[in-house]
């Protein structure tokens, strides 16, 4: 129990540090510090930083699977899950405007779209997209929904970028409730 205890503690820590500080400025000493687990113990569970990095984009894209599948269970229309994503991004504005959207900072310091953390990265965004696209279509949607889930993704994405730039939660607010407008409008 206290190997797994510990595994999860690094992917934790890593996924923590990955996003304030990028997967290329965080050391393996940095993440067991932050997971209190000493540093010979890292290479027991990940053989290389990317290993590590690769875990924490499957826990990220588990929960984003899990935080769809939840919606779906429980809020009654496609319109009200879509309007629940961006409630939740809201609720993490502060963070998102200080570090900006954990799995868009890997893409964004990968060196190129062949990177397999990147892939993982955007692996993570299709599962997000295909869930959209869905909700869009049951919407009532069906020709556009592809287009119309992708742009509610660069919205999300973009306006954590912009605040980050200008380290200002509150223009996601605004943008979250434009896009909740938006959504409502369809």
């Amino acid at each position: 129990m206290e190997a797994v205890s510990k595994k999860e503690r690094l992917v934790t820590a890593a996924s923590e540090l990955f996003h304030q500080h990028g997967i290329g400025q965080t050391s393996i000493a940095q993440i067991a510090e932050r997971a209190d687990v000493p540093l010979g113990n890292v290479y027991y569970y990940f053989k290389t930083k990317e290993e590590l990095a690769l875990e924490v984009m499957k826990e990220r894209k588990n929960y984003i699977i899990s935080f769809c599948r939840e919606l779906d269970e429980t809020q009654g229309n496609p319109q009200d899950r879509l309007i629940s994503v961006l409630r939740f991004y809201d609720k993490i504005r502060e963070d998102f405007a200080k570090y900006g959207c954990p799995i868009g900072c890997i893409v964004q310091e990968s060196k190129s779209s062949e990177d397999v953390v990147a892939k993982a990265a955007a692996n993570y965004f299709s599962e997000f997209l295909n869930w959209s696209e869905r909700q869009f279509a049951s919407m009532g949607h069906a020709r556009k929904s592809r287009d119309l889930a992708v742009s509610f993704l660069a919205r999300i994405q973009g306006i954590g970028v912009v605040a980050k730039a200008f380290g200002d939660s509150k223009l996601i607010s605004h943008e979250i409730k434009e896009l909740e407008d938006w959504v409502r409008r369809l």
